[in-house]
């Protein structure tokens, strides 16, 4: 049974989630995106959207980061990843310091 307290919790979850989703406008962007999220989100251990900003942004992105290098993933794949990151938290109103998270790459 849902209370109204956990409606609540669904709702900004789900706020979180399509401002992010839904200001991408062509498909494919919205499904890497959507996939770099989730590997972002699972890498932390965050189970909702609301988790992803409770930390330092910064430093957990740039932790990412040299895991996805250490992986040895390409710049590209690395660029693409941090370009979703970037979205979600853009649209969730979170300024992140894009131009030293770059220097990681």
């Amino acid at each position: 049974m849902i209370t109204p307290e956990t409606h609540g919790v669904l709702l900004e979850e789900e706020k979180i989630y399509t401002n992010f989703i839904e200001s991408l406008k062509a498909p494919k962007t919205k499904l890497n995106y959507r996939k770099s999220l989730h590997y972002y989100m699972k890498f932390h251990g965050f189970t909702k959207y609301s988790e992803v900003d409770k930390g330092d942004p910064y430093e957990e992105i740039k932790s990412y980061i040299l895991d996805m290098r250490q992986r040895q993933l390409s710049t590209i794949s690395m660029k693409m990843h941090l370009c979703a990151l970037k979205s979600f938290f853009e649209m969730n109103d979170i300024t992140l310091k894009t131009k030293k998270i770059r220097r990681f790459l």
